[in-house]
């Protein structure tokens, strides 16, 4: 999605599926980050608590991977020569 404020500013986004006004909605914050007055309050209100979410997730998953991790080795044989 592309998106024209009315102070000119362009905001754009891509986002998997077909949610256009998702993809409206992340066009709009993208502009308006660009913009000085909103962007100190989309980092602290928005961007920082979703990067936060996003790494708890990532941390999680990554704990159910290691639970099944197997780990091999290979001993190596020597000549019997």
């Amino acid at each position: 999605a592309a998106i024209r404020l009315n102070s000119g500013t362009l905001g754009y986004s891509y986002v998997l599926g077909r949610d256009k006004a998702h993809a409206e909605r992340c066009a709009v914050i993208d502009a308006l980050l660009q913009e000085q007055p909103y962007f100190q309050t989309l980092m602290e209100t928005l961007i920082t608590p979703l990067e936060a979410d996003r790494a708890a997730r990532i941390a999680a998953r990554q704990a159910e991977v290691n639970t099944s991790r197997v780990d091999f080795f290979t001993l190596v044989r020597g000549d019997n020569a």
